[in-house]
């Protein structure tokens, strides 16, 4: 009975944690892929600056709604971080793109 119980309330967390990174990393949309597109990053970008944002960013924190900030506090917070965490230019370039992106469709 307690495995049961264990089991249950790890499927929330899990459950729980996806729900945090959509709110956090918005799923990219078609108007996303378009407005990307129109700026020069492909949506292959924006999928490599979302995946880096889950993994790379969330190794040391938790993950801020991309509403929380403009697109300008964005290009500081995540030129900063690229900094601490040894991001390549073009991964902190793909996780700006990403942010840019979702935060001028909200």
């Amino acid at each position: 009975m307690f495995k049961v119980y264990l089991t249950l309330a790890g499927l929330g967390f899990l459950v729980g944690g996806c729900a945090s990174f959509r709110e956090g990393a918005p799923e990219i949309s078609p108007a996303m892929t378009k407005l990307g597109q129109a700026s020069g990053d492909s949506f292959e970008k924006l999928v490599t600056g979302r995946r880096l944002l889950a993994t790379r960013c969330t190794t040391c924190h938790a993950l801020e709604p991309v509403s929380k900030y403009t697109v300008e506090e964005w290009g500081g917070i995540v030129e900063d971080m690229a900094d601490r965490s040894g991001l390549k230019e073009e991964e902190e370039n793909a996780i700006q793109a990403y942010l840019t992106t979702v935060r001028k469709t909200l």
